[in-house]
């Protein structure tokens, strides 16, 4: 009504820069939403990567509601692995060497454990903890561990 008045006294409103402002914010919106939930659900995925095998990662990914604040009680296999004499060999050895060491060894085990579907949870010094049987159902949970633990 107000636009028909401005127009038939010679004063034409001029409706694209309203639309083409409110078209403008939507597409920034959506681009930042987007991005952001993109790098958001990157980080996600980044750290799971670090605990959890591809399997288990996915089996999570689909739907999170699976975890449970508060835990449930279940029968788990867990593994413990340190290098044998890593004291005595880390004391005999530059610092930059222990580490290198180290990083070979936590990587190489990380992946026989993710092989194997496990989570691995915990590092401290030369020692691993790895876990089957949680967060996803495994029944062969113990054979998956001792793979894990002969694999060479």
């Amino acid at each position: 009504m107000l636009a028909t008045a401005l127009f038939e006294s010679g004063h034409p409103l001029d409706l694209v820069y309203p639309s083409a402002a409110l078209l403008l914010a939507f597409g920034a919106t959506l681009i930042y939403r987007v991005v952001f939930d993109e790098a958001e659900q990157r980080v996600l995925r980044d750290a799971m990567a670090r605990y959890l095998s591809p399997t288990v990662s996915r089996w999570v990914l689909e739907d999170p509601e699976r975890l449970r604040l508060g835990g449930e009680l279940r029968e788990m296999t867990v593994l413990f692995s340190d290098l044998r004499r890593f004291t005595t060999i880390a004391h005999e050895l530059p610092p930059e060497v222990v580490v290198s060491l180290l990083n070979l060894y936590r990587g190489d085990m990380t992946e026989r454990v993710f092989a194997e579907d496990g989570c691995s949870p915990q590092y401290a010094g030369d020692a691993i903890e790895a876990f089957w049987n949680a967060p996803m159902d495994q029944p062969d949970h113990a054979r998956r561990a001792c793979a894990t633990a002969r694999s060479r």
